[in-house]
């Protein structure tokens, strides 16, 4: 059996039948999952858990958090490679929720359980924002640690109305406002961040008014609450 990709931005095809049914799972044109379609979603932990692989052998274990809207992918597990940033860089942290439910369809799994996935928490938002830097860690238990690490590794910003070290106690220390949808009018921020010997620049922030805005993906953004004021 075959089913062809959809034209979402998660798409997904299917071959073979029964246990040995192979799945292959998209988003952006790049690999989240290639593998046995039942070695995809886990539960056993609690929580909906994507085991992604990104056509590779070793699985990365995200938790399904609702933010609005939409899902986001939190990591459950704590060495964060430069391989893993190489691969989930490509596809980012954010999903759409009807294409989430179209894909529990596709694995006949019941779409039930998708309205009982937990909220993100800030702490969980913040995490997926740091990620975007690529910074990398062997050990990534202490969310207050892995910041000051990606702190320490810009090297410059592009803009004289924002300091790094106010903007980093700010995400420490302020109420986040959850789902502000990405406008063109707002002013982007880059941050130039040093990996390795390699400089990247990390599209981190946009400034809008008296608003701070982390740029968690091209379409989602989360506001500091009141961080300009």
């Amino acid at each position: 059996m075959y089913q062809p990709m959809t034209k979402k931005t998660l798409r997904w095809s299917f071959s073979g039948e029964g246990y040995s049914q192979f799945l292959r799972l998209e988003s952006h044109d790049s690999c989240l999952f290639e593998g046995k379609a039942d070695d995809l979603v886990t539960s056993v932990a609690g929580g909906v858990v994507l085991r992604l692989n990104y056509g590779g052998r070793r699985p990365y274990p995200h938790e399904l958090k609702t933010y609005g809207s939409k899902f986001l992918l939190i990591p459950r597990f704590t060495d964060l490679s430069d391989r893993y940033h190489a691969s989930a860089s490509k596809v980012g942290r954010v999903l759409q929720r009807d294409d989430i439910h179209e894909l529990w369809k596709s694995l006949r799994y019941p779409v039930a359980e998708l309205l009982d996935i937990a909220e993100a928490s800030d702490d969980e938002i913040i995490a997926c924002w740091l990620l975007n830097s690529q910074v990398s860690t062997s050990c990534f238990t202490d969310l207050g640690s892995y910041q000051k690490q990606v702190e320490n590794r810009i090297l410059a910003i592009d803009s004289d109305d924002l300091e790094i070290k106010k903007l980093f106690s700010l995400v420490g220390n302020t109420q986040l406002v959850r789902t502000t949808e990405y406008h063109p009018l707002e002013h982007p921020v880059s941050f130039l961040v040093e990996r390795e010997g390699i400089t990247f620049e990390w599209l981190s922030v946009a400034l809008a008014g008296g608003s701070i805005n982390l740029i968690l993906d091209n379409r989602t953004l989360v506001q500091l609450d009141g961080a300009r004021e």
